[in-house]
């Protein structure tokens, strides 16, 4: 029996409860389709939970219907993360172009880096 449906946007962020979601071949829809960076000497490593605790406090809203509308549709709106009074929004579209299937791991490129 399912009893509950929590799709983490952010890997190491809350989730965020669902009453349905499309499933990709990948998983639910934005599923861990992005993650937190932290940039390093010339590159990027990606931020967990185990070494970051915080990252748990971080807040992740998406609209409900962007979890049920086609996937071939343009997704419209946006990820708006929270934390501490401070928020920060991410186009779906940045999920679309590199696969917002779940599991993929793909970041939303510069437009959360800067952010």
């Amino acid at each position: 029996m399912l009893r509950g449906l929590t799709s983490y946007p952010v890997k190491s962020c809350k989730g965020i409860e669902l009453q349905s979601c499309a499933v990709a071949p990948t998983g639910l829809r934005y599923d861990r389709a992005w993650m937190v960076v932290k940039r390093g000497e010339g590159a990027m490593r990606m931020m967990t939970q185990r070494q970051y605790p915080k990252l748990a406090l971080v807040s992740c809203d998406i609209p409900a219907e962007a979890f049920t509308s086609p996937s071939t549709s343009d997704p419209e709106g946006f990820l708006r993360l929270s934390f501490g009074g401070e928020s920060v929004a991410v186009p779906l579209r940045a999920a679309k172009r590199h696969g917002g299937g779940g599991g993929n791991g793909a970041g939303a490129g510069r437009e959360v880096v800067q952010a």
